[in-house]
């Protein structure tokens, strides 16, 4: 089975998945870090790079082929500059776009998507992990899996929490006296 048909299965299912564009193959670390944070909640997912500057008419025949499918994706665009990525991928296509900037001092605050003209809309998420968790939440009610690795992430953590409030409670704790 190809990338495109097992992609294809997971939005056609219409219970959620992912599509990353990258503008440039630069932007792999950040790519991955997302792909690697969508893996744990259990959304299926593929990546592409496509500048919106350089290859237009690429970005928006893999937004066509995946809107033909009439299912369920979101967008991550990873871009960095002007972002133009976010505004073509938000214009062009019927699914929701979240702009996550590639990390790095000079591209790190990258808030030129948030002044997109109307009609291209997008979210803006500047964390990695932060994306790929509101990317779980949207799906979490269509997809048990998702809902089922969302569940575990926030019993671990509050799991943590009370471990620490222990520790701290043990260590920290202070009578008075002697």
């Amino acid at each position: 089975m190809s990338e495109f048909e097992s992609i294809y299965e997971a939005i056609v299912s219409k219970t959620g998945a992912a599509v990353i564009f990258a503008g440039s193959g630069s932007d792999k670390g950040h790519v991955t870090t997302i792909s690697d944070c969508l893996k744990r909640y259990c959304v299926p997912h593929t990546a592409h790079v496509a500048s919106a500057h350089k290859q237009p008419d690429a970005v928006l025949s893999y937004i066509a082929r995946y809107d033909s499918l009439n299912g369920l994706y979101v967008i991550i665009a990873v871009a960095g500059g002007t972002d133009a990525l976010s505004g073509l991928a938000s214009f062009h296509s019927r699914a929701p776009v979240i702009s996550c900037p590639p990390e790095g001092a000079e591209k790190r605050i990258n808030e030129s998507c948030l002044f997109n003209p109307p009609l291209s809309s997008n979210a803006y998420i500047l964390r990695a992990d932060n994306t790929a968790r509101f990317v779980a939440q949207l799906y979490a009610p269509l997809n048990p899996s998702i809902r089922q690795a969302l569940e575990s992430e926030v019993e671990r953590k509050l799991g943590e929490l009370e471990h620490a409030n222990t520790q701290f409670a043990e260590k920290l704790t202070y009578l008075g006296g002697k």
